[in-house]
């Protein structure tokens, strides 16, 4: 069972509307999951297009508010505090690699950080 978390941005102050981008999943025993962004036209009003490791996603954070996909806010203290606890478990990156004949083609579209996050630009939930 997991959980995905969400980052709200571009928040109107009068109507309330937001532009929205997954930040990744928190699965029990694994190690948090990312998505990563890379140059995408619709992302075009989002403060930083290029998402790449924990270390920006952090600095991106601290703009916006960050949503559980039960629509409960989570502080960004809480939400760090979250991903760090799963250093460590088992990585999605490592277990394609290992465990799936040809995994090499399933990681096209993934990469591990200079900590050893593992990040995906494709869609996931």
């Amino acid at each position: 069972m997991g959980t995905n978390y969400y980052h709200r941005y571009n928040i109107c102050s009068e109507c309330k509307r937001y532009d929205e981008r997954h930040i990744g999943k928190n699965s029990m025993g694994w190690q948090f999951s990312f998505r990563g962004y890379n140059n995408d036209p619709e992302e075009e009003r989002s403060p930083d297009r290029h998402i790449h490791s924990w270390e920006h996603w952090k600095e991106v954070l601290k703009e916006g508010k960050i949503f559980d996909e039960y629509r409960q806010e989570i502080s960004l203290d809480d939400f760090v505090a979250l991903v760090e606890r799963s250093r460590g478990k088992k990585n999605h990156y490592d277990y394609v690699m290992n465990s799936v004949e040809n995994g090499r083609s399933f990681l096209q579209d993934m990469w591990k950080d200079i900590e050893g996050w593992d990040f995906s630009v494709t869609e996931f939930c």
